[in-house]
């Protein structure tokens, strides 16, 4: 496959399931053995993260504790070899109380993602999430 053949297949197994659920954890199974993912702070998580697919199994079950409809649009995809950037729309609707947000509101905030794809896995991902630019519900 080529890397935006990778990323692509990474972001229909992301935005994979119900309108209840986050969908799978299967986007996972596209990472390398080494694969190394950073989110940049920002309003969800001010002082950034980063780890390997673990920590990004952990992060899924987390926030499906706390956000339901999770998905990215993508508006636009760059290709430079094994690197691809991405710019589109991550959005999410709050499920409980007792967060910055009331239950029920839909979240949406532009974000911009750089992979590394290397042997048709996602070795690398950087995230770059902004304020949420809409809220709804």
């Amino acid at each position: 496959m080529t890397a935006a053949e990778v990323v692509s297949k990474w972001f229909e197994l992301y935005n994979d399931g119900t309108p209840d659920l986050y969908g799978g954890t299967e986007f996972v199974s596209l990472y390398a053995d080494d694969f190394r993912w950073v989110e940049k702070p920002s309003q969800f998580s001010p002082q950034g993260r980063a780890g390997d697919a673990n920590e990004v199994r952990a992060g899924v079950a987390n926030a499906a504790l706390i956000l339901v409809n999770r998905r990215i649009e993508v508006e636009r995809m760059v290709v430079d070899g094994d690197t691809v950037a991405t710019y589109g729309l991550w959005s999410a609707t709050v499920a409980i109380d007792g967060l910055e947000w009331p239950k029920g509101a839909k979240l949406t905030v532009p974000i911009a993602q750089f992979f590394t794809v290397r042997n048709d896995r996602i070795s690398s991902c950087i995230d770059f999430l902004t304020h949420p630019v809409a809220l709804t519900g």
